[in-house]
């Protein structure tokens, strides 16, 4: 057989060998148990578009006990009677669904569930199905005491599903696979306790049989599965819950089964300090385990538990002791992470020191606990006090009823976004391939506003570094050693695989700009030749407007131009936006800011996405060359400085030059605008302006290209000549 696990819902699938599982779902996991596998912990920010509960006299501390997810749709359950979704508030009755992304909530999936809250939640693709478990007892005022099956996109019920329950509660839901026959694994105080029904009718299928008995004494209630889990290696469903035996065996408070496509039967794994009892005298928290998770690679099982502080001093397992623990110790108000292989002693156990952890999602990168607790890393911990370890003097490690654990150390990692405001805690963990939804009772999140439930993303993956060539004043018509110098400064860049776009920074074709002269000595050079048309981003220069309204050059780059009329252009590199300006604001009405050029730089520098933006155009603010500062350079280079652009290249001028950061008066300053002119592309260099020189470094002397690197919140940069020869590097952060 093997595991599939949905990536988009709560459900897992788990199919035989020879069979198929289908899902129409965003982002299909690899088999897995019930938390998706992730590479890293997530953030600690979350979505703030996502709905929130409203409190108010009929319920008063709102909370969500069960996520699950279908394709784009998020399903919500819990005790809750009120939403709150982008300013509107909506009745919603123990269930919601809404967009996965924009938090937007489903107009047409509106059941209303009466007589008690919603505790479980499963999905089913094939069907386009959402399973409701809880202690309900009409949907939509028709009697479905505690379960029924709803279509997702309307939230109608379904029918055909009558399940044969009176009373009760359902805990938990779990669908799976097997053999060709899916089955519906219900967990809870009805029936049987732990039963698999058909998912079409609701009846009773066979697959498991076990006798779920002997309440604990003293215990609240009757007996009961609280929760359920399947893992990745298919072959074992552990269950935990208020009962001391199963099948007339003794398993106190958990026990596991063993899957075939036929049958189940009670495994013989079983650790016996889940046996022994905890200090509290309270009926609710006697069966003390709770939430329970395999490891994405099936080897181990955590298991979250309430019930006070270990009844006895010698069964606290401390990570000093390591191996020398005795080997029954107890899970108490704590969490604790048990091998498959090995069920005589546990691979660590983490407490809070007498707070409750309710759930537990172990996504490889770490063992998430919500609870309510102020605490982990607290063996010695009593009366929600954070003692910690006395005989080592290792502290307890502040938590506010969410928290995270390496699985390898078994403690607090550093994650801590922490619930505020919280009575019951966290109850529910729902790891995707997006990251982490967390169900509470809560009316913060990392401090801020997410009263119900929060959407916690992995950290968005590294932005990969962009190589960019800048270069301009490159081909001219009827000079065979310039046809031969921009060929040179061509192949130049052509050569680095890296290349991810190509500046052409204006004075690319002279004398004049025609289509005829492009494509008969630029396009050979720099452009289709080489293999550089389709990465290239050119702005016009001034020789291309001696062609009436710069046609060849508009003719020969097409959309890559810009429109026409403008001539400018944005486009994102990684973290970076590459926007290209034109500099002959005659030619296009004028650079002002409130013009169409001016409101197009300021939308692209100061509402870009990007972290980074350069801005290119052809005429320089600054030049010790004999064409020397523009004033159109200058307009384009106030605007980008105040707009917050990180970098400035034009051309105009033949040579390389480098300035300091300048601020828009002229004076050098560490938070001013990095500018550099590369006007090395293959036309004749001319000599330097008389005067001092201004800037940092310069030469006239090589032809060459500025090779940039584009990086996450820095560039740096280098002169190559043609020869291969780095001239001039420089390096910066973005503003």
């Amino acid at each position: 057989m093997t595991v599939i696990k949905n990536a988009c819902r709560q459900a897992t699938v788990i199919v035989a060998a020879g069979a198929v599982a289908g899902a129409v779902c965003l982002g299909l996991a690899p088999p897995s148990g019930a938390a998706e596998p992730h590479p890293e912990v997530v953030t600690t920010s979350s979505s703030p578009a996502m709905p929130r509960l409203v409190a108010n006299g009929a319920v008063a501390q709102p909370h969500v006990d069960a996520f699950a997810a279908l394709g784009g749709t998020m399903f919500a359950g819990g005790a809750f009677d009120r939403v709150e979704q982008g300013g509107r508030e909506t009745a919603r009755t123990h269930l919601m669904a809404f967009d996965r992304e924009t938090g937007e909530l489903s107009d047409r999936f509106t059941p209303s569930l009466a007589g008690g809250q919603v505790w479980a939640l499963a999905t089913d693709p094939a069907t386009d199905s959402v399973y409701v478990g809880g202690k309900f007892t009409t949907v939509d005022g028709a009697s479905r005491p505690v379960l029924a099956k709803l279509d997702a996109s309307t939230g109608e019920l379904d029918t055909r599903f009558r399940p044969r329950f009176k009373d009760g509660q359902v805990n938990d839901l779990e669908l799976v696979a097997t053999g060709g026959v899916t089955h519906l694994v219900v967990a809870g105080s009805t029936g049987r306790k732990v039963m698999s029904l058909n998912p079409a009718t609701g009846r009773d299928d066979g697959w498991i049989t076990t006798s779920v008995t002997d309440q604990l004494p003293g215990s609240w209630g009757t007996v009961t599965a609280h929760r359920v889990a399947v893992d990745p290696s298919r072959t074992h469903l552990a269950v935990t819950g208020n009962f001391r035996q199963v099948d007339g065996q003794a398993r106190s408070k958990f026990f596991m089964l063993d899957l075939t496509p036929t049958s189940t039967s009670l495994s013989p794994w079983y650790y016996p300090g889940f046996a022994k009892r905890c200090a509290t005298e309270t009926p609710r928290r006697v069966a003390n385990l709770q939430g329970i998770d395999f490891s994405p690679d099936g080897t181990s099982l955590t298991v979250a538990a309430t019930g006070q502080i270990p009844e006895e001093k010698d069964d606290i397992w401390y990570h000093r002791l390591g191996d020398a623990n005795r080997p029954d110790t107890s899970v108490c108000d704590g969490i604790g992470r048990f091998s498959l292989a090995d069920p005589t002693k546990p691979e660590w156990i983490n407490y809070t020191g007498g707070d409750s952890v309710w759930e537990v999602s172990d996504t490889g990168a770490a063992v998430y606990v919500a609870g309510h607790f102020k605490w982990l890393d607290n063996p010695d911990g009593y009366a929600s006090i954070g003692t910690g370890d006395r005989t080592s003097g290792a502290p307890a490690t502040r938590r506010s009823a969410i928290g995270a654990i390496d699985p390898t150390t078994g403690l607090a990692n550093s994650w801590n976004p922490a619930l505020g405001r919280t009575k019951i805690g966290g109850k529910v963990l729902l790891a995707d391939a997006a990251g982490l939804w967390v169900g509470n009772d809560a009316t913060t999140f990392a401090g801020a506003p997410r009263r119900g439930l929060a959407s916690v993303p992995l950290p968005a993956p590294p932005v990969p570094d962009q190589v960019v060539w800048a270069v301009g004043e490159s081909c001219e018509a009827g000079d065979p050693v310039s046809d031969e110098r921009c060929a040179q400064v061509g192949r130049l860049i052509a050569d680095d695989t890296e290349t991810t776009a190509v500046l052409g920074l204006g004075g690319l074709q002279a004398p004049q700009g025609s289509l005829a002269d492009y494509q008969q000595y630029y396009d050979p050079a720099m452009g289709n030749g080489p293999g550089l048309y389709a990465r290239t981003l050119p702005v016009p220069g001034d020789e291309d407007y001696l062609t009436a309204g710069a046609a060849g050059y508009f003719d020969y780059w097409g959309a890559r131009a810009g429109d026409r009329t403008g001539g400018y252009h944005a486009t994102d590199a990684g973290a970076w936006t590459l926007v290209g300006a034109n500099s002959n604001c005659p030619q296009i009405g004028g650079c002002a800011p409130k013009q169409p050029q001016g409101v197009f730089l300021r939308s692209e520098l100061r509402d870009a996405a990007s972290t980074c933006e350069v801005v290119f155009a052809s005429r320089p603010a600054l030049s010790d060359g004999v064409l020397g500062d523009q004033r159109f350079g200058q307009v384009l280079f106030n605007q980008s400085y105040s707009n917050g652009a990180d970098l400035i290249l034009s051309a105009h001028d033949t040579g390389y030059q480098r300035f300091a950061p300048r601020l828009p008066d002229g004076s050098t300053s560490a938070s001013g605008l990095t500018s550099m002119v590369v006007g090395s592309g293959g036309r004749a260099s001319t000599e330097w302006r008389t005067g001092p020189q201004r800037s940092v470094y310069r030469q006239n002397e090589q032809l060459g290209a500025l090779r940039l690197v584009l990086s996450d919140g820095s560039w740096s940069s280098e002169f190559v000549s043609v020869s291969g020869e780095v001239l001039d590097t420089a390096s910066g952060t973005c503003r």
